[in-house]
């Protein structure tokens, strides 16, 4: 033996051969022989790594400690990568005369010693070594990549991790040498030092050979080099190119840097199939030669990898390891016995049967000594190795410990060998047996690899369509996650078509549920999405999915099988607690899908099972990921307030990376069975939630049987806590050492985490810190065993021990069925959605079961200002403890009847609050919904009308007031302010109060307050802004003083400006003394010191000083969905912030209380990421309502024209590039010559609205220079305008002057006089905003709103839209649309299809899923024959038609 090598292998060697499962075993086969080097060596056993780190863990658990990252290895690759490159510009720009043979001798000197350090760390950053985030260790081989010419780093991380994996089995482990190259070779020393000069080529080949489609990273990779190579020639010279180029040549090659290639599995010694390098080349290559160490532990970096030597000395002593790799080289091409013949190889079926675990011990007496805690001796030897092996624990296939008399294990293996012939025993499962005879077969028949031939020929059509199923489990199908790569090397699953024939099986069970929940209910708001759910039972159609995807609230959806067949499902199951439910859909309905089932097995969900997670994951159709069970006794994740969270169970958990859509995914295994259900995810930890499968299995069985699914509770949640946690909050040792030695698994116990109050646990004594012992003399450490316990006895009344400080108590509790404290009805009213309170929320705010929640705060109950989880506590001054109970007190409370609504939040059950609410009966009925599981519809029963309503009263008067008719004689005291402006305006205040039943025209609030101006008391009209009454579709209301409340309507909106105006009836004001308020006739000026009066919600009329800070055109932003906008006006600004607190106000001038101004408000788009809305605050002269005030004033409607354009103003040198020449210049600035700078500005029309008079005279970009005869310069010249038919204007249009006479538009604005509510989505006549914004109208049917959860909101059928054709009718105007619903209803069509435009011209075809059910047609439109001036009609098959009572 040389004196450059160590071989210790001697020692020991007998006691090494007798044990093949010892970690030191090295293996009775022998090296390649002389005489044969045509031929791998072959192994029966596994590869050596895995049993020996399970040994040296079971010795020295603070291995452990050594795992980690190393991110000096990224310094040190920049510093070589830099010292690379800066040689190449040497060579290529500096050095141009040096001759070529000194090139080679720098390339092979410093080029090659530096690209093979490149090599090592590509290696490191490949196992993920360098940092923890995969992503910067794939950055970081790339950066070394670079000088390196061809793209290595990603593929070498590939295929390396290959390598790791599957070690030595043919076919699978692209380090093994090609049969070509074998044969070509043939161990000649000539052809022997060629192959290793050229095995960088070979490296490439063998990958090539795996006939694997590149993956995306590799591509990334080859770019990347691409454009450096690029950048070197067109920069550098070629010089630089073939340096870089000739250094990766050697430092893969012939070079003391690239032997370790030779060094790590090549065979040297017989039975021994890894090497390690033990000399100083370690220094500068980063311990790369410590290989048999990396094998064992690929989780080390190279800086802690010599600790592990140190600290394992007695497992790597023993082995044979070079001392030299110049010598590695030169032994390999002398030694006749050594050639790339000489590797061992093993069959996949041996690569798997070692990694199976069996519990028994090594030989037969070795029963004792397996209780013995092992020991190693200093001085090795035979006690040292057995200890060693006694060590070592074997576990079988169904993970229990055998207690029958222990078979020696070499027996064992004999019985492996002889049942491995037939291919069953040693493999059970179906697949693997088949992939074995395959791969067997093809080894007989002389196809025993791979060969390079084959390599070549990957560009067939085959190779590139089947590419992405032939790859490895792990690399395909959802992103990268560190735990995905950090146990890819050391991944045991089988191979690739095994998992894919599970795949395909699976996949004909799984489906896609698109489904919607159509009113907010318990913890969900109204939705449409799509999630997951698979077949379990195909002879009865029953789907399993997640509960919130069954829905607690009414559901409407689909299933979409693989073959994108469709059919409609319905919920017949939701389980109460957990998160699982049932759909059901007609097997007749399945036409062409061959429909799989899935079997549920919950008992095969353990700690390491191998799983794929199959199902539709961030909408995709079918989405497969990979991972392991890592827990399987999680407590329930909690997700927060407000949201449905699990309890009383474990749950899985593994790191499988899903996302949203996956929810309802069956959890696989092997076998094919579902042994979990995706529940949840965190995605910040790539970690996954399983909900397990032992109560899923019971109810399926029990809907299977056609039995009710009852589910038993004694309302306590529990949570599992270890021992050393419960031994701190009570309970005894010997209590513990009992449970223990009942099940020595068993860690911890349950504890009790919240009792209900009023609940069964709460009056038999359950208090919270109980450490649950047993139920009815049963031992219960788990949930599975709590559940069966309670949902056997429902009804009953069991005897529950627990333990508190230290003693044990008995308790006597009832259980009850959970479907009793779990809501089944709700009540829609007024556009609020109400019912029972869940046991879901009771459970997580720990209140009694019981209340009226209020599930959509919204229209007649408008209380989200308490935040979220309203609990209604009394109505009317009832208290409310039941639904029943809430509608029998709004049963009897007229029509418009203001009643007070005392309520708290959940999340602040320390705050009570009120509100006055108004019983809104009139736009919409009172309807109760009940569920129907065998139809999977709420059967919905609508509620008798509600009384007349009453006349108009101070708030509510007594009932002899209300019966005679006495609001007449009410009246309301206005204050006296102390400032003598602010006295004289008060009496021409007034809070004006709009509720709007259907949110149109884009408006997004449903109720608005704001202040308004009496402009004429002995009419009854007050003036108020268009951001507090956008149209006359609501119920409008004014309140005198904080006093007195009368309805009123609206008269009048205006077109441009941001005011409307609203009449009451005076005489319904009685002795109240109102006044009507002095317009001024002068414009706002900048500098003017005004008073600002508006209503405040606690103080009342509050005052403002201010100046004019800014008086300026009007530049609000145009809105998507386009909303009204007051435009062709200036506007002024305050110099105070103060004056943003108020939405509406007055402005006066002081002491006289003439009004100059109105301050209003505009409600833009939403300014953050919680959507809340962007408010804009200004004010405008008030002195423009005059036009519209005088007609009113005379008794007829006004006549305002205005042209239908929206300006915009240019600057002189802008009109100058445009055309305007200088005689225009100077007329117009004389016409300015007294007026500020800001008046040097032109008007530019901006945009036309679309169908205006002005349409065929004008056109965008025209700028205005004259309006009959006068100048044109600012907007104020514009205002009278308002009561001309048409106007001769000047403008200036494509660089020239033009006279042109423009018609004006009368009431320019479209009021929105009928709407049509159908399948969700509000339909209406385009509005002006529209108009403004759209050159072009498709159709006269527009859509302003989808209300959540509808059929329209999950077609995306969004505002903006125009509707052409529903199916192949044409529907121009709302008469044809609402004509064609009435034949979709005679066809009793529940799917359709609607063609529509957006505003931005572009067509669609969108398909709707209809449900009359839950949102039927309804059409509201103006009737001046009603008392209300509306109507109603419900477009359905009863045809009803009601007018709108007020």
């Amino acid at each position: 033996m040389p004196p450059h090598a160590t071989d210790t292998h001697a020692a020991g060697a007998p006691v090494i051969r007798d044990d093949p499962r010892h970690p030191l075993y090295l293996g009775n086969w022998k090296r390649s022989s002389k005489t044969d080097v045509q031929h791998f060596v072959h192994d029966d056993f596994e590869e050596p790594h895995r049993k020996r780190q399970k040994a040296i863990l079971a010795k020295h658990p603070e291995v452990r400690d050594l795992y980690g990252n190393e991110p000096l290895t990224a310094v040190i690759g920049l510093a070589v990568t830099a010292i690379q490159l800066a040689v190449a510009y040497a060579v290529g720009c500096v050095w141009t005369d040096m001759h070529w043979a000194a090139i080679v001798a720098i390339a092979y000197a410093v080029g090659g010693t530096i690209s093979a350090l490149f090599g090592v760390i590509i290696h490191e950053a490949g196992h993920n070594l360098v940092f923890k985030r995969p992503l910067f260790n794939r950055l970081t081989g790339m950066m070394v990549n670079l000088p390196m010419v061809v793209p290595i780093s990603q593929s070498f991380r590939r295929y390396h991790l290959e390598h790791h994996q599957f070690q030595g089995v043919e076919g699978m482990d692209p380090d093994l040498p090609l049969d070509s190259e074998i044969k070509l070779i043939h161990n000649n020393p000539l052809l022997k030092t060629l192959w290793v000069f050229c095995y960088s080529i070979m490296y490439v080949a063998r990958g090539a050979a795996m006939n694997k489609q590149p993956q995306r990273w590799e591509f990334v990779n080859l770019w990347a080099m691409l454009l450096v190579d690029a950048l070197i020639l067109r920069f550098w010279s070629v010089r630089s190119l073939a340096y870089l180029a000739v250094s990766v040549f050697f430092g893969y090659g012939m070079h003391p840097g690239a032997a370790h290639f030779i060094q790590e599995h090549y065979i040297f010694r017989d039975g021994q199939e890894t090497y390690s390098y033990y000399g100083s080349g370690n220094i500068f290559y980063l311990n790369i030669g410590l290989h048999n160490e990396h094998h064992d532990f690929p989780q080390i970096p190279w800086t802690r990898i010599w600790k592990l030597r140190q600290i394992a000395t007695e497992f790597y002593d023993p082995l044979f390891a070079h001392t030299s790799w110049v010598y590695v080289i030169y032994n390999f091409i002398t030694s006749p016995m050594l050639g790339p013949q000489s590797r061992l190889v093993r069959m996949y079926k041996a690569h798997l049967s070692g990694r199976k675990e069996y519990r028994v011990p090594l030989d037969d007496n070795a029963a004792s000594a397996t209780k013995e805690k092992p020991s190693l001796s200093a001085h090795g030897g035979k006690n040292t190795l057995s200890a060693i092996s006694n060590t070592i624990m074997y576990e079988s296939s169904d993970n229990e410990t055998q207690s029958h008399t222990p078979i020696p294990l070499r027996r064992q293996l004999s019985l492996q060998s002889s049942s491995a012939t037939a291919g069953i025993e040693l493999n059970p499962k179906k697949m693997l047996r088949t992939r074995y005879q395959r791969n067997l077969e093809s080894q007989r028949s002389g196809g025993r690899r791979r060969s390079l031939d084959h390599a070549l020929s990957f560009g067939s059509k085959s190779s590139w369509t089947d590419g992405l199923l032939q790859m490895p489990i792990n690399l395909y199908f959802g992103r990268e996650t560190e735990e995905e790569e950090a146990s890819s090397e050391d991944s045991e699953c089988p191979p690739a078509t095994q998992w894919q024939a599970v795949a395909e099986r699976t996949a004909k069970a799984v489906v896609t549920v698109r489904f919607c929940q159509a009113v907010s209910f318990d913890t969900t708001g109204a939705v449409s999405t799509e999630a997951t759910g698979f077949v379990v039972d195909k002879a009865r159609g029953i789907i399993l999915t997640n509960r919130h995807v069954a829905c607690a609230g009414p559901f409407v959806g689909e299933a979409i099988f693989e073959n994108r067949e469709q059919v409609d499902v319905h919920a017949i199951y939701r389980d109460p607690i957990h998160d699982f439910g049932f759909l059901k859909y007609s097997p007749d309905d399945v036409r062409y899908h061959d429909v799989h089932e899935i079997e549920l097995d919950p008992l095969s969900a353990r700690v390491g099972t191998e799983i794929r997670v199959i199902g539709n994951d961030s909408g995709e159709e079918l989405s497969i990921l990979a991972g392991y069970i890592s827990k399987v006794d999680r407590n329930v994740p909690n997700f927060g307030p407000m949201a449905y969270n699990d309890f009383n169970t474990f749950y899985l958990q593994a790191a499988s990376s899903s996302s949203g859509g996956s929810s309802g995914s069956p959890v696989v295994d092997i076998q094919g069975n579902a042994i979990g259900m995706q529940t949840a995810g965190r995605t910040q930890s790539a970690t996954d939630f399983f909900m397990p499968l032992d109560r899923v299995k019971r109810a399926l069985r029990m809907i299977q049987q056609e039995k009710p699914v009852k589910r038993g509770d004694i309302q306590v949640q529990f949570l599992f806590k270890p021992f050393d946690y419960i031994r701190r909050i009570g309970m005894s040792e010997s209590t513990e050492a009992r449970i223990r030695a009942l099940d020595k698994r068993c860690v911890g116990m349950l504890v009790a985490e919240t009792v209900l109050p009023e609940g069964p646990g709460d009056r038999a004594g359950i208090m919270a810190g109980d450490v649950l012992i047993s139920i009815d003399s049963q031992f219960v450490t788990g949930f599975t065993q709590f559940n069966e316990l309670l949902d056997s006895s429902i009804g009953k009344r069991l005897a529950i021990v627990v333990e508190r400080d230290y003693q044990q108590v008995e308790l006597m509790v009832d259980v009850e069925d959970v479907a009793s404290i779990t809501p089944d009805r709700y009540l829609s009213i007024g556009g609020a959605i109400l019912h029972d309170l869940s046991y879901q929320l009771a459970r997580y705010y720990c209140v009694p079961a019981r209340g009226v929640y209020l599930a959509n705060a919204s229209g007649m109950l408008p209380l989200e200002d308490a935040g979220e989880g309203i609990l209604i506590k009394s109505v009317d001054g009832q208290p409310m403890h039941s639904l029943d109970d809430f509608i029998r007190v709004i049963s009897q409370l007229p029509d418009r009847a203001q009643f007070p609504v005392v309520y708290y939040s959940l999340n602040d059950i320390n705050e009570i609050h009120v509100f006055v609410a108004e019983n809104e009966r009139h736009w919409t009925d009172m309807d109760l919904f009940t569920r129907n599981d065998s139809t999977g519809v709420w059967d919905r029963h609508t509620m008798d009308p509600a009384p007349l309503p009453l006349p108009d009263v101070v708030s509510r008067l007594s009932a002899d007031d209300e019966l005679a008719g006495n609001a007449a004689e009410s009246a309301a005291q206005f204050a006296t302010l102390p400032n003598a402006g602010a006295s004289t305006i008060a009496a021409s205040l007034v809070q004006v109060h709009f509720y709007m039943p259907w949110l149109i025209n884009a408006f997004p609030i449903s109720r608005r307050t704001g202040t308004g101006l009496v402009v004429d008391a002995a009419q009854g009209l007050v003036v108020v802004s268009r951001s507090i009454v956008p149209f006359e579709l609501g119920d409008l209301s004014i309140i005198f003083e904080e006093s007195l409340k009368v309805s009123a309507t609206v008269v009048y909106l205006h077109s441009t400006l941001n005011f409307a105006i609203v009449k009451y009836d005076p005489h319904k004001l009685g002795r109240t003394q109102v006044r009507s308020a002095s317009i001024s006739a002068a414009h706002v000026s900048e500098g003017d010191h005004l008073l600002l009066h508006a209503y405040d919600q606690e103080k009342g009329i509050c005052t403002i000083k201010a100046s004019v800070s800014q008086v300026s055109p009007m530049s609000i932003p145009k809105h998507n969905p386009p909303r009204f906008r007051s435009i062709n006006a200036n506007w002024f600004k305050l110099d105070t912030k103060n004056a943003q607190k108020y939405n509406t106000g007055v402005l006066t001038d002081g002491a006289a209380g003439q009004v100059r101004g109105l301050w209003v408000s505009y409600i833009g788009d939403a300014a953050d990421e919680q959507e809340t809305n962007n408010e804009y605050f200004y004010g405008f002269d008030a002195c423009l309502l005059l036009p519209v005030l005088d007609q009113m004033k005379e008794g007829c409607m006004p006549a305002i024209y205005a042209l239908g354009v929206e300006f915009t103003t240019i600057s002189f040198i802008e009109a100058r590039h445009l055309g305007l020449d200088r005689k225009w210049i100077e007329r117009i600035r004389n016409h300015n010559s007294n007026k500020s700078a800001s008046y040097n500005r032109l008007l530019m029309i901006n945009r036309i609205a679309c169908d205006s008079e002005c349409a065929g005279a004008l056109q965008p970009l025209d700028i205005l220079l004259e309006l009959d005869g006068d100048v044109v310069t600012q907007l104020e010249d514009l205002y009278h305008v308002h009561s001309r038919e048409s106007v001769n204007l000047t403008i200036l249009r494509n660089m020239k002057s033009i006279s042109v006479v423009s018609k004006t538009d009368r009431d320019l604005g479209v009021v929105t006089e009928r709407i049509v509510q159908w399948a969700g989505a509000i339909v209406h006549m385009p509005h002006l905003a529209v108009r403004q914004q759209c050159r072009r109208l498709p159709s006269q049917v527009y859509i302003s709103y989808s209300i959540y959860g509808s059929p329209a909101y999950a077609a995306d059928l969004a505002p903006t839209s125009f509707i052409t054709h529903v199916g192949d009718i044409a529907t121009p105007d709302l008469d044809s649309f609402v004509a064609a619903l009435r034949d979709l209803s005679v066809a009793k069509s529940s799917h359709t299809y609607v063609r529509i435009v957006g505003i931005d011209m572009i067509p669609e075809v969108v398909s709707l899923k209809l449900n009359a059910h839950y949102w039927p047609t309804i059409e509201v439109f103006r009737d001046k024959t009603t008392p209300s001036g509306w109507n109603r009609i419900h477009h359905d098959d009863s045809g009803c038609v009601g007018s709108i009572e007020r």
